[in-house]
């Protein structure tokens, strides 16, 4: 392939050119292949979790008592990967405007930290306890980096919305079971 003139954008880099919609006109910005990751590792995250649940937490949690509006199994599953998705956007939306060692990141990979570590608490630990404390924490830090990145990127504060609802119903949830399983 020959090589770019000065200031020309070669043709590997043209692909990865996307449109953003803006407030005025919209405007086009390169990809960082990197990008990707942020997306990437989240849905990692949430695989690891799941691998959890089924090895070591299903009969566990068949036996446990549950309140009336536990959602279906097949349903957190569902939920969970259109989050990870919706907040793996929201980091590259940050991360693309104040770069991978921002505050802001750093609270997104915080969260990321509990959120993995919820599964692991309650499903191999079976501490439901233990559970609700931390998904207390986990929410406070959802909103944390709500806040965070609305500062940067309204759009990318809005994107996690949805994923502080979902915690919010899970830590209602987890109360729930603690309370009908003292």
């Amino acid at each position: 392939m020959p090589r770019p003139q000065r200031g020309e954008t070669p043709a590997n880099v043209r692909r990865c050119i996307i449109r953003i919609p803006g407030p005025k006109a919209p405007r086009y910005e390169r990809v960082h292949p990197h990008s990707a990751y942020l997306c990437h590792d989240h849905l990692g995250v949430g695989l690891l979790g799941a691998s959890v649940t089924e090895l070591n937490g299903t009969d566990w949690y068949a036996s446990i008592a549950k309140p009336s509006f536990t959602p279906p199994n097949w349903l957190f599953g569902s939920v969970l990967i259109v989050l990870y998705v919706l907040i793996g956007i929201s980091a590259w939306r940050v991360w693309r405007l104040r770069g991978l060692r921002s505050r802001f990141i750093a609270y997104w990979a915080l969260q990321l930290a509990f959120n993995f570590a919820w599964p692991l608490i309650f499903f191999d630990l079976h501490s439901i306890a233990g559970t609700f404390v931390e998904i207390v924490i986990l929410l406070l830090l959802v909103l944390r980096t709500i806040v965070g990145f609305s500062a940067v990127d309204r759009i990318a504060g809005l994107l996690l919305v949805p994923y502080f609802c979902w915690t919010a119903f899970a830590a209602i949830l987890n109360a729930a079971i603690w309370g009908l399983n003292i």
